[in-house]
């Protein structure tokens, strides 16, 4: 969805400042309420890396003033040893454990492509990769 507004870009900033603002509170006092934020992050975390990808093949899109706000987003992510799932744009075999298919049925093995990464820690999966048999429109893949 683009950004169209400031008033949604200012709505984004505000909810991405109270979630920066709970885990530094959650830090400090050595008790990170990790389910709950992630819940809440998990979101942002998974179109982040899709939101740069674009931006970076299409530098003149408004949303590109986020991206030092959002990069924060990479911190949260290592502090909670989340590994990500997937790279944006690259095509993957299709793996229905670490995968979410846009248009089933998707046999495992089949190529896809990585539309939104997904996260996971140790054998937990907390988002799984959402993937497609083909790239968005005009998406280049990152080499």
């Amino acid at each position: 969805m683009p950004l169209t507004t400031a008033l949604e870009i200012y709505s984004i900033c505000t909810t991405i400042g109270l979630i920066f603002l709970g885990i530094k509170l959650a830090t400090k006092t050595k008790v990170l309420p990790q389910e709950g934020l992630l819940d809440r992050l998990l979101p942002l975390l998974i179109q982040y890396p899709t939101l740069r990808q674009t931006i970076a093949h299409n530098p003149q899109l408004p949303a590109k003033q986020l991206l030092p706000l959002l990069a924060l987003l990479d911190a949260v992510a290592d502090y909670w040893h989340l590994e990500p799932i997937g790279e944006v744009w690259q095509p993957v075999p299709y793996n229905p454990q670490l995968h979410q298919a846009d248009t089933p049925p998707i046999q495992p093995g089949e190529i896809v492509y990585v539309r939104f990464i997904g996260y996971r820690s140790g054998d937990t999966i907390y988002a799984p990769a959402k993937v497609s048999r083909q790239l968005p429109p005009n998406a280049l893949r990152s080499n």
